[in-house]
């Protein structure tokens, strides 16, 4: 899971990121001084920058996740060649019954 952690402010306004949700905002007493329209607008560029910055280390995340298609395919084929040969075994089996069935 990919958590973040971004501040403005000099890191007197925090926020935290984890799985795409805040999950902490810390505000130093300083922060909680300053005039309600300042802490607003360093409150929005402190989201706004986390959402970014999670968002971008989300994706990063996924980049180095990428799935290998090609051994995806073998995988595949191996499986069915594998429930092939089990169904051809269990028809010869009930193939058999029935043979040896209609004889008795």
């Amino acid at each position: 899971m990919v958590e973040t952690e971004t501040s403005v402010l000099d890191d007197h306004i925090r926020v935290r990121m984890s799985g795409g949700s805040v999950t902490d905002v810390r505000l130093h007493p300083a922060a909680m001084r300053l005039p309600a329209v300042d802490l607003g607008r360093h409150l929005a560029e402190v989201f706004n920058l986390a959402q970014r910055q999670h968002s971008e280390a989300m994706a990063a995340e996924l980049a180095a996740e990428q799935t290998d298609f090609g051994q995806m395919a073998n995988q595949v084929s191996t499986l069915r060649d594998e429930a092939n040969r089990a169904m051809s075994a269990c028809l010869a089996g009930f193939t058999e019954s029935l043979l040896h069935g209609n004889k008795r």
